[in-house]
């Protein structure tokens, strides 16, 4: 089923959790599924898929209370019907992040330590950033922040290398990345937080 890995409960409201989940049978899921979540489901088109968006509907269900109420907007992004909570979410291999905050928008990324990076780093990371970005896990870490701050700007056609910046950080269990994003109409800056919970990093932030 699922194993909750961390959770994350700031005074601020923000909430985070990542889950290990494993096969998770239909037949549970039939109990709170809602027509249009069953639709979605039945369309997806890998087991893989099916086995993330069932994972998610259950931690929902299971961690938080939350029943028959995540849709999508036709870009992807995720969004909770007949509730003003932000929600972000973020899978890899057989992990599901799940950020919700109250008021604010909230993104999430967690990502696996040991995919390499290195020949796709051209695209995402400016020169400065690969100056100190030169570990994997450095590299992963970029990643996902910068991930996360893509999924709170909401703006399509984002150059990662450029309209995303990083400050310099280091590579500890825990701790925090000042970023930059400018945007085609308004520019902003945000202090994610991040993790490394064995070989996964997660970063999340609230705009």
């Amino acid at each position: 089923m699922l194993n909750t890995l961390l959770h994350i409960n700031e005074s601020n409201g923000l909430q985070v959790v990542v889950a290990e989940f494993s096969e998770i049978k239909n037949s549970l899921l039939q109990t709170f599924y809602s027509t249009q979540e069953q639709q979605e489901f039945e369309v997806l088109s890998s087991e893989k898929r099916q086995a993330e968006r069932a994972a998610t509907l259950f931690l929902l269900h299971d961690f938080f209370g939350i029943k028959n109420a995540l849709h999508h907007h036709s870009g992807g992004a995720p969004y909770l019907a007949e509730s003003n909570v932000n929600i972000s979410i973020s899978h890899t291999q057989k992990i599901v992040a799940i950020a919700l905050h109250p008021t604010q928008k909230v993104g999430v990324d967690v990502e696996n330590t040991q995919r390499n990076f290195g020949c796709v780093a051209a695209r995402f990371l400016s020169d400065k950033e690969k100056e100190f970005c030169t570990t994997q896990t450095l590299q992963c870490l970029a990643w996902c922040a910068k991930e996360t701050i893509f999924k709170i700007a909401n703006e399509q056609g984002v150059d990662f290398a450029s309209q995303i910046i990083l400050e310099k950080f280091e590579e500890k269990n825990e701790g925090e990345i000042l970023a930059h994003f400018f945007g085609k109409e308004k520019n902003k800056s945000c202090n994610l937080r991040y993790h490394l919970i064995g070989n996964r990093a997660l970063t999340y932030c609230i705009s």
